[in-house]
């Protein structure tokens, strides 16, 4: 007997929950084996790896390649489409329909293919290019790019098959005329969470036209207690909250650094805090 037709009889032992009379009459019964089918079948998640997750474009660069490769056992199909997004200062992303934003990149960039499948093992090139109109404004332009993936869908299979979806969302930004910007770290913190973890946060500032991107580091005496990498802050916003967490508290003088990773001078900001033990 299969693990997904054990898992069902499994919540079917008790009848008398008229939840369970409702999933097991006639016409769910198909739907709850698809559920657990999902739980348990390992080949319904395919897994597409992406060669970068934000691409950048400048004046002297008007043409990128995205990579695309299905790393799992079954075909694959994907879609590219593109969408505008606001940051908010929880570091949240809200999306939004393309062209919507007054600094959207969607109108400046073309790309190819739009929709593919992946056999196992295969890749696929995503080409980018911008074309920027006579009389552009210097600033910079964003827009996300949205690669959804799924299994392939079969003919003849059951109309009650649940598909696993995966979206990918990469910054695409467009950079235009000479731009500069600044950042800064403020207002530091630490905080006992729930969990009885620790929490040290810092707002993020930004100034200036360009978005930064880069990576914190929490550092006591030398010694790195803590690092990630991937803070954005986008130019719609000028302030967000960065966090990293630990397991234990942490004692002495604490330095914060971040470093951006996405400009040709590197802009550098530290701040330090002197926690003390209990």
């Amino acid at each position: 007997m299969s693990q997904t037709t054990l898992f069902a009889l499994y919540l079917a032992k008790d009848m008398t929950n008229p939840i369970l009379k409702c999933l097991f009459s006639k016409q769910h019964w198909l739907i709850l084996l698809c559920v657990a089918n999902l739980m348990f079948n390992t080949s319904a998640y395919a897994t597409v790896a992406l060669s970068e997750q934000r691409i950048v474009f400048d004046d002297q660069k008007r043409a990128h390649a995205l990579r695309l490769q299905n790393k799992g056992n079954d075909l694959v199909e994907f879609r590219v489409t593109l969408r505008d997004a606001y940051m908010q200062e929880d570091g949240t992303i809200q999306f939004a329909e393309p062209e919507s934003s007054p600094h959207s990149a969607a109108g400046l960039l073309k790309f190819s293919p739009r929709q593919g499948q992946l056999a196992p093992g295969e890749s696929q090139v995503i080409r980018f290019k911008v074309s920027k109109p006579y009389g552009l404004k210097p600033n910079e332009y964003l827009s996300f790019t949205r690669i959804l993936t799924r299994p392939a869908q079969h003919e003849g299979k059951s109309d009650t098959q649940l598909i696993q979806q995966t979206a990918y969302n990469l910054p695409i930004i467009v950079r235009h005329g000479e731009l500069s910007a600044k950042v800064w770290l403020d207002a530091p913190a630490l905080t006992k969470l729930a969990d009885g973890r620790w929490q040290f946060s810092a707002m993020l500032n930004r100034s200036g036209q360009l978005s930064s991107s880069g990576q914190l580091q929490l550092i006591r005496d030398q010694e790195i207690l803590q690092e990630a990498t991937g803070f954005a802050i986008y130019a719609n916003i000028n302030r967000r909250q960065v966090t990293l967490r630990l397991d234990e508290k942490p004692v002495g003088l604490l330095s914060l650094i971040y470093r951006d990773d996405t400009s040709d001078t590197p802009l550098v900001s530290k701040i330090r805090i002197q926690v003390a033990a209990d």
